[in-house]
């Protein structure tokens, strides 16, 4: 077990101990019955092993980026490298392994109009992260920047800076 500051102790939910339950075993055991046929189901094949990386570009973060702006036929599509929680593996991807690469329930795509100032914004801050947080990988447009980091953990570089933004029509 971890504690809510990274030591050892119990396992922790917002400050609240977690207890096991074999009542909560049961129940999630019979969820997962339920849901096996969705969760198994076939969405598509790997033809090699797709990997994150929450500051650089990367082969998953390119593939979610171009599939979410072809799917929305929107003129660009950007994701936070840091909601990618996990690898595709080469092979078969089921539901379940594509809620494992992005565990979430909430709005993870938004459609709508969005000004050239919040646009470089975000780019701004993406560009600045050497680890502190995921960086904005995006589909759609071509972006050069210049920053310099020492190590992932150093956190951020406040110098980075913006070069080129760039619309890319294919």
């Amino acid at each position: 077990y971890c504690d809510d500051n990274g030591g050892q102790g119990p396992l922790k939910l917002e400050g609240v101990e977690v207890v096991e339950s074999e009542e909560i075993l049961q129940l999630t055991a019979t969820a997962r019955q339920q849901i096996a046929p969705l969760a198994n189901r076939q969405l598509g094949e790997a033809a090699t092993e797709l990997v994150r990386d929450r500051i650089n570009e990367s082969s998953l973060a390119n593939t979610i980026s171009d599939e979410i702006r072809k799917i929305t036929n929107a003129e660009i599509a950007m994701i936070n490298t840091g909601g990618i929680r996990e690898n595709v593996r080469k092979g078969k991807i089921t539901y379940e392994d594509f809620f494992r690469v992005i565990p979430f329930s909430n709005h993870g795509v938004v459609v709508g109009p969005m000004s050239q100032a919040k646009l470089v914004s975000i780019l701004k801050k993406s560009i600045q992260t050497c680890g502190a947080f995921g960086a904005v990988m995006q589909s759609g447009l071509k972006v050069r920047y210049r920053r310099a980091c020492k190590s992932p953990s150093e956190g951020v570089d406040p110098n980075a800076k913006l070069m080129l933004v760039e619309s890319v029509t294919t």
